[in-house]
């Protein structure tokens, strides 16, 4: 069966959210992320996925390396994927060291369309309804991958993110 997939970047146009972080102790981003990730976007440990975790126990300073994604069902078409990318050092006596933080997120909605009457079907479905849908879930997830970053900031103790000028 053919189905239509439309994958949508929640932070367009700048893809990605960058945050570097340099002072004591950045592997404790390892242990608190899938936490944040859980209480922002309100899922369960189930829809935390660990893709990537590597640590580097051999080499001085220590390097780290990780990667999240949640799945944010939103309805039974189109789900939210955030995700996180951590990647740093630590000096294994004084704990110090520096990270950098990725965060990015995506929208993917997918529709079954086995006949060209379910095209025409979904083409107008979409035109009527399902974008303004779809526009509703892109601006909660945009607003929760802020709080993401938010929440980050404040585990870093980094500068807090400026409201933007126009932007609710």
């Amino acid at each position: 069966m053919a189905k239509i997939e439309i994958k949508t970047d929640i932070l367009a146009p700048e893809h990605i959210k960058y945050l570097s972080y340099e002072g004591p102790h950045p592997s404790r981003l390892l242990k608190e992320i899938p936490g944040i990730i859980k209480d922002v976007f309100l899922v369960e440990s189930p829809q935390i996925f660990e893709d990537n975790f590597r640590w580097d126990n051999f080499s001085e300073p220590n390097e780290f390396y990780a990667i999240w994604r949640g799945k944010d069902a939103k309805d039974e078409r189109t789900v939210v994927w955030p995700m996180v990318y951590v990647h740093g050092y630590q000096n294994s006596q004084d704990l110090k060291g520096s990270a950098v933080v990725y965060i990015r997120g995506t929208m993917i909605s997918r529709y079954p369309c086995s006949t060209p009457f379910h095209k025409l079907f979904f083409r107008l479905y979409t035109w009527l309804y399902y974008n303004n849908v779809r526009r509703t879930y892109l601006i909660e997830a945009r607003e929760r991958l802020r709080k993401l970053e938010d929440k980050i900031r404040e585990l870093l103790g980094l500068m807090q993110r400026v409201r933007e000028v126009g932007r609710a």
